[in-house]
């Protein structure tokens, strides 16, 4: 009974004793600072290791070219590529001499035909004996253009007209007077209740106000000159001997277009034919200017010393 025991026992010491030895040498090899550096840098500079491209370079090339998609579709030809060689180019069908040049076409014998020339017969006409027709005419008069509108007759604008008379002007070198009127001279006076008045310089002022530097547009012939033209003006558009003589500015030659237009004026009293203008107020006269040496005398103030 004793020799199992101690037997076991024994044994116990011994894995017991191992263990220790073990442990020890592992405790000095974490705290030995040399192997520690050496294990470290081992690990900071071993040789990378391979990626799997460079595994794929260093295989080993492949035993045949590559083919392209649908190898097993297409037969690939029994002709290796050192087989093949360039071909020389092949003659010329004909010789340079012998190709077709082109043949420069004379005049035609007769003039072009249209398509089907042995369906439609061709006239017995030749081009000279044809004679262009004249216009048949229009099947409406709906269809016809307007004709253009008739050229104004006047010969332009004047501009920057002066009135030296009622119904007279003068305006770029030109004396016009107004035809169908009578113009009021810028001296002469009327009657009326009585009292005479200066009507002719009333009636210029008038006709002056109403022009306002604006242009007259007047039937003056192609060769009108410096001289006096008789012709109908017009003021934007309206008549200007109308206006003159309906507003009693201008009296009417007798069988003119104006004879009516004057009668109504001289009814309601217009212009030249109604009263004078109301006088303006009379000026109270200035007052007396004192002499130089006489001076205003200046009154004595309260706090003023006697």
């Amino acid at each position: 009974m004793r020799f199992p025991v101690a037997g076991a026992a024994a044994a116990g010491l011994v894995g017991l004793s191992l263990l220790v030895i073990l442990a020890g040498r592992h405790v000095g090899r974490e705290a030995d600072p040399s192997t520690a550096t050496t294990q470290a840098a081992a690990e900071t500079y071993a040789p990378p290791e391979p990626s799997d491209m460079e595994l794929l370079e260093q295989s080993a090339p492949p035993s045949q070219p590559a083919r392209p998609i649908g190898q097993d579709i297409v037969a690939e030809p029994p002709v290796k590529p050192q087989e093949l060689a360039r071909a020389e180019p092949r003659a010329p069908l004909s010789p340079p001499s012998q190709l077709a040049r082109p043949v420069p076409l004379g005049p035609p014998s007769q003039f072009a035909r249209p398509i089907g020339q042995d369906v439609v017969a061709e006239p017995p006409l030749k081009g000279q004996d044809l004679v262009r027709a004249e216009p048949r005419a229009p099947l409406s008069p709906l269809s016809q253009a307007l004709p253009p509108p008739p050229k104004e007759k006047n010969g332009g604008l004047l501009y920057l007209p002066v009135a030296i008379g009622s119904a007279e002007f003068e305006a770029m070198g030109h004396k016009i007077v107004i035809a169908g009127t009578e113009s009021v001279g810028p001296d002469e006076t009327c009657m009326h209740a009585g009292v005479e008045w200066a009507c002719g310089a009333r009636a210029q002022a008038a006709v002056r106000a109403w022009l306002r530097g604006r242009a007259l547009s007047c039937e003056l012939p192609p060769d009108a000159g410096s001289g006096i033209q008789v012709v109908g003006c017009l003021l934007g558009k309206q008549d200007v001997g109308a206006w003159l003589v309906s507003n009693g500015w201008a009296r009417a030659t007798p069988g003119g277009p104006y004879v009516k237009a004057e009668a109504t004026a001289r009814q309601t009293g217009m212009g030249i034919f109604g009263p004078p203008p109301p006088a303006l107020p009379a000026e109270e006269p200035a007052p007396e200017a004192l002499p130089s040496d006489q001076s205003m005398p200046i009154e004595a103030g309260p706090n003023s010393a006697d």
